[in-house]
């Protein structure tokens, strides 16, 4: 015997749910047979909605009118199959032609909702043998339905469609596709950060040493040491020559009684007021700018470097790429080589200069032509000219050698306004036209801390712009760094120590 189950179905079906034919029935498998039944109420509901333009409730309404509008013409059958599976789906017109009169006095007949409930409270009485259920996915037909004992299926949520978008919802997503279409015709970036071991770089935390530089009372106190240890000469008379500085054994002079002459006043003036005076304060600046010259000669432990990338299909004209630092942050470009070269030459020095000589008993001889003869003979042996200095004029050399060409290369990167030589908040480099597809461009960063924080939090970062980029590239990368601060008080005594 062939069990049927009669759904009674409500507007939403069709408008809210997927297409009949891809829904899943066995939601009722313990029935051979479903058979979907569509009021008068409905159809008519339908047939309204699929004359309002082009919305998403417009078009379902019109393939559902199709399909009803099929099995009325159909001379054959009175129904069309939805799903041959277990169980079989069939869809039915209902041909009544109003609603029950036993719920007129109940009912508002004026309401879709009511009139779908009376016209299946009219089926149910024409065909009282059959199991007829109503089938809605809204609340207020289930609730009419209930107050009045009749029985109904709700439609499972695995049926309805998403959501159909608003106005607004609509635009944006049109805005986005308008987007998308553009950055395809854009430039394309990949952009990551490594540090100096070339180690991937998603946050900053390090905790760093500094020398802490030495105190003015320090200073004073070494001062006095080295001033102590090493005191101004005051006794000029026969004075010999230091240790390590006597003629080589080639050139003996032992059969020769040379006379000496003792130092001029001029020279013993010069060597007490000023040559003794100036190493003495030379040594104080050296000393005062110690832990400088120690952070020089450490390997920088906050080099880190901006990784980028054309990966697109096109060039990007007047790119920009920006370096910055927020927080209690500075950055700045590593040194060049000529300026690191430069630097290395005015850096502060990591030893005390030697006590100055003072003046001594010398020679009293005329060597002058000797020395002329020398010169003469080293010049026709061709030596060197490096040891006779100012033998030539570079100055001509040395201008040709200065000219640079004023071109610049469109497809290489540039410091916008000039060489960062001072840590700033920020820096650029600017390249005319950044090829796709050659490759990266690696773009390094120091990060300097202010001297009177122990504790410093700021972000660093890298943003990457081109005239035909809509959007700019981004990068952020967290800083936390603690600092451990190094008294240079014993390196400072060690430096005594070590002078001649």
């Amino acid at each position: 015997m062939v069990t049927t189950l009669y759904l009674f179905a409500d507007t939403n079906l069709f408008v809210q749910c997927r297409s009949l034919h891809d829904l899943d029935w066995t939601v009722w498998e313990d029935f051979d047979e479903i058979h979907v039944v569509v009021c008068r109420a409905v159809q008519r509901e339908l047939d309204s909605q699929n004359r309002r333009g082009n919305t998403r409730v417009a078009k379902r309404a019109r393939r559902a009118w199709s399909l009803l509008r099929g099995i009325v013409l159909d001379t054959a059958d009175d129904f069309t199959v939805i799903s041959d599976n277990n169980p079989l789906v069939k869809l039915y017109l209902d041909a009544a032609s109003r609603p029950s009169a036993d719920l007129e006095s109940r009912l508002d007949y004026t309401q879709v909702d009511d009139q779908i409930i009376g016209y299946f409270q009219e089926y149910r009485s024409q065909y009282p043998s059959r199991d007829v259920r109503l089938l809605t996915y809204d609340a207020g037909p289930m609730m009419t339905a209930k107050s009045l004992n009749l029985p109904f299926e709700p439609i499972p949520d695995g049926w309805l469609l998403p959501p159909e978008p608003s106005a607004d919802e609509k635009e944006i997503a049109r805005l986005q596709d308008e987007v998308a279409r553009m950055r395809v015709a854009e430039p394309q970036f990949s952009l990551r950060c490594i540090d100096a071991s070339s180690k991937p770089v998603t946050k900053i935390e390090l905790s760093v040493c500094t020398f802490e530089a030495l105190t003015d009372a320090e200073i004073s106190e070494l001062v006095r040491t080295i001033a102590e240890r090493y005191p101004v000469v005051s006794d000029f008379e026969r004075q010999e020559p230091p240790a390590g500085r006597v003629p080589s054994q080639r050139w003996s002079m032992s059969s020769l009684r040379v006379p000496l002459s003792p130092p001029t006043k001029e020279e013993i003036l010069r060597y007490q007021e000023h040559d003794y005076p100036e190493w003495i304060r030379t040594c104080g600046e050296v000393l005062s700018k110690l832990h400088v010259a120690l952070e020089n000669e450490k390997q920088s432990e906050l080099l880190f470097s901006f990784i980028a990338e054309n990966t697109g299909s096109r060039p990007a004209t007047d790119a920009l790429v920006i370096v910055s630092a927020e927080g209690h942050l500075l950055v700045a470009p590593p040194p060049r080589e000529e300026s690191q070269a430069s630097r290395d030459m005015n850096a502060p020095s990591l030893h005390l200069p030697d006590p100055p000589e003072p003046p001594r008993s010398r020679v009293d001889l005329d060597i002058s032509k000797f020395v002329q003869s020398m010169h003469a003979f080293a010049r026709s042996e061709s030596l060197p000219d490096y040891l006779f200095p100012g033998a030539y004029d570079n100055s001509a050399l040395d201008s040709v050698g200065a000219i640079r060409s004023n071109r610049r290369d469109p497809n290489e990167f540039y410091y916008k306004g000039g060489w960062v030589d001072e840590p700033v908040a920020s820096f650029g480099l600017e390249c005319d036209q950044w090829r796709h597809g050659v490759g990266s461009e690696k773009f390094d960063v120091e990060i300097h801390l202010p001297e009177a924080r122990d504790a410093v939090e700021g972000v660093l970062e890298c943003e990457v712009h081109a005239g035909n980029l809509s959007t700019p590239m981004k990068l952020k990368i967290d800083v936390r760094i603690t600092v451990s601060r190094i008294s240079l008080w014993d390196a400072a005594v060690r430096l005594i120590d070590e002078l001649s």
